[in-house]
């Protein structure tokens, strides 16, 4: 909650951007302001192969977390650099954090650098990046469980 005035309540949201709403239609009125954000979100996940071993897994998410809390254009809270998940294909790191920008082209470069960055931390473990699953991959078609 940003503020609540005699007209208006003020928001914002998770994406740092501003929510205005008046107090008469609060119930049926949204309106978002991405001009009005101070910072705009990072999500990523990193698909690491399943050859990668603990210590190297261990080793890519220092290294990425270590990146970004040195990163000028990092905002220093909320960083997550996480084990996710572990699947049948491969492990998932991921990533979050907000950039303090409110440029979407400015955003755009310093994502491609934190991703470089990652890249490097990868390569640096002696480990391998691998390909996210296809739409096909991760929803398996219906059997039917009748018997003829």
């Amino acid at each position: 909650m940003e503020s609540i005035g005699l007209r208006s309540t003020r928001i914002r949201t998770l994406d740092r951007t501003l929510v205005t709403m008046p107090n008469g239609k609060l119930a049926d009125t949204r309106i978002e302001s991405f001009s009005a954000r101070d910072r705009i979100r990072f999500v990523g996940s990193v698909f690491l192969a399943r050859t990668t071993t603990s210590a190297q897994v261990q080793q890519i998410l220092s290294g990425a977390e270590r990146m970004l809390r040195e990163h000028a254009k990092v905002w220093p809270d909320g960083i997550v650099a996480r084990l996710a998940e572990i699947r049948e294909t491969a492990f998932v790191i991921e990533l979050t954090c907000w950039f303090q920008t409110s440029d979407w082209n400015e955003f755009q470069l310093i994502r491609q650098e934190v991703l470089l960055a990652v890249m490097r931390s990868i390569e640096e473990a002696g480990a391998h990046s691998e390909a996210p699953p296809s739409p096909e991959q991760t929803s398996a078609p219906l059997k039917s469980a009748v018997a003829h």
